[in-house]
């Protein structure tokens, strides 16, 4: 597993010194634990990303200041493996052995409409960025789809992007833990049961770790053929400025296509509510000169959490943009 930072070389020490920080914790965690199922498979996967990180993790002055503040919830949330498991669980479940899912036709319509703009490009050496990727549902797909392609993965989560790469490249599959709630549940109190994933071998993808929000380009603009996000945009606090440079990124004629979620939490700072609805969503990119506006349509119910006694639903937008 190959993993390339983009951070400022301060930036990279203080994430390593948090992710390090993160460790520490969930081997007291799981020590304490150890005979509960869940803190026994997150121990392995822990040791096995920890043996692929090696001596980066464990090579910075325990004395840096780690770029995490407890205070900052986002980021913190993002380095944690319930997290990874959520999102794994959501995205990856019709592929689980109860073949059952809530979220999936936000994942399969995505797909469809990348095919239907895309479709003569299948055995292209196509160049695709999939931006704040998560454990990459997406890419599962479009690294069989688009075999010839080269796929980009974008996400500031070093444990999404080694569940991204465990289902779409390792050949090893994935078992992730889940709650079991009412008739399924077991008089002897283990509440946990396992979701197993067959996980792919394709060696077309790469890991990259960064924050899109404050993201640096390295390479020559425009290089990119088709950027993909789901449910990214909407987690950042400058969601307009990131189009503009994954705009910059995409060469001309070539496509963006955005799924996301307007809704918010009343808890979330203002300066999180770039697009309060779906109008505004969709005024922002018909009003740039830069792009043009193919499809835009919303609908749903995209479900974010959902158990036998609670489902929360969102309205999903899904917007088709060409570079012109």
């Amino acid at each position: 597993m190959n993993i390339e930072y983009r951070f400022s070389q301060v930036e990279y020490e203080q994430y390593l010194h948090s992710l390090k920080q993160y460790f520490n914790e969930l081997e007291i965690e799981c020590e304490q634990n150890s005979d509960h199922i869940y803190f026994q498979i997150t121990r392995q996967y822990a040791t096995e990303l920890q043996a692929y990180l090696g001596d980066k993790l464990f090579s910075k002055s325990s004395n840096q200041k780690s770029i995490l503040s407890s205070s900052d919830r986002r980021a913190t949330k993002y380095l944690d493996f319930v997290e990874a498991y959520r999102l794994v669980r959501y995205q990856y479940s019709r592929y689980g052995q109860f073949k059952r899912s809530y979220t999936e036709a936000v994942y399969s319509s995505f797909i469809a409409e990348v095919l239907r703009y895309m479709h003569e490009h299948v055995h292209s050496p196509l160049h695709i960025m999939d931006a704040g990727c998560g454990p990459s549902r997406l890419s599962y797909e479009f690294s069989t789809i688009f075999h010839n392609a080269q796929i980009d993965l974008i996400d500031y989560s070093i444990i999404n992007l080694f569940f991204a790469w465990r289902l779409i490249s390792s050949g090893k599959d994935v078992s992730v833990p889940y709650r079991i709630f009412n008739d399924n549940w077991k008089e002897d109190g283990d509440d946990t049961g396992l979701l197993h994933i067959k996980a792919k071998n394709n060696t077309n993808t790469n890991l990259i770790i960064a924050d899109l929000s404050s993201l640096q380009w390295k390479q020559p603009i425009a290089l990119y053929d088709l950027v993909v996000s789901n449910h990214a945009l909407n987690l950042l606090h400058n969601p307009k400025q990131v189009i503009e440079s994954l705009i910059d990124q995409v060469k001309t004629g070539g496509f963006i296509i955005i799924s996301d979620l307007l809704g918010w939490k009343e808890n979330r700072p203002k300066a999180r509510r770039e697009f309060p609805d779906g109008k505004a969503f969709y005024h922002f990119f018909n009003n740039n000169s830069r792009i043009k506006v193919i499809e835009y349509f919303s609908g749903g119910p995209y479900c974010e959490e959902v158990n036998s006694e609670r489902i929360d639903t969102y309205v999903n937008h899904f917007i088709v943009l060409q570079k012109l």
